[in-house]
């Protein structure tokens, strides 16, 4: 039924990804039988494709981030007489992103605490929210009077934690990763 479906789509399903087995379903190279059996894969290929979603973050995502600073503040900075000249035409600017986070609200012991786990178990933190992120989500939650949010790329569960804060008691976060 797997190969059935997959070749409902484009390409008869050729180029689905092969890492269902991350999100519990069954690895389609097992169940597709000779799905794949026409395509063309180098031979240096097959040696460098990651086997499963841990694989690509270590060899891919990790050298892709290497600059990547953690943005999730644990305490919050003394206040500042005033904001720093900032002369640029874009927030992409070292040190915007730290006089932000050092301005926003802090986030909840349980946002720290998902933000502190995700690194001592040296998980891929630049696929989670940070301190600015996760505020923004609350915020707007608060704003609009969200009763039902959907959550997709979920990761380590931040960008949930931070919108079920934002909304009422009977709030309700579905998340899918």
């Amino acid at each position: 039924s797997y190969k059935a479906l997959c070749e409902s789509y484009a390409r008869n399903g050729k180029g689905v990804q092969v890492h269902c087995h991350e999100v519990g379903l069954q690895d389609p190279s097992a169940t597709a039988q000779d799905a794949f059996k026409d395509l063309n894969v180098d031979e240096n290929e097959k040696e460098t494709n990651p086997k499963s979603y841990n694989d690509w973050i270590n060899s891919v995502q990790t050298k892709r981030n290497n600059d990547w600073e953690f943005n999730v503040q644990f305490k919050q900075p003394e206040d500042t007489e005033s904001p720093p000249d900032f002369n640029k035409f874009t927030l992409f600017h070292k040190g915007v992103e730290n006089y932000a986070m050092n301005h926003t609200t802090l986030a909840s012991e349980n946002l720290q605490n998902v933000a502190r786990m995700t690194e001592e178990q040296h998980m891929f933190s630049p696929c989670m929210v940070g301190t600015l992120e996760s505020q923004f989500l609350k915020m707007m939650c608060q704003i609009k009077g969200a009763k039902k949010c959907l959550d997709i790329g979920t990761f380590t569960g931040m960008s949930a934690i931070a919108m079920a804060e934002g909304m009422p008691a009977e709030g309700q976060v579905i998340t899918l990763e």
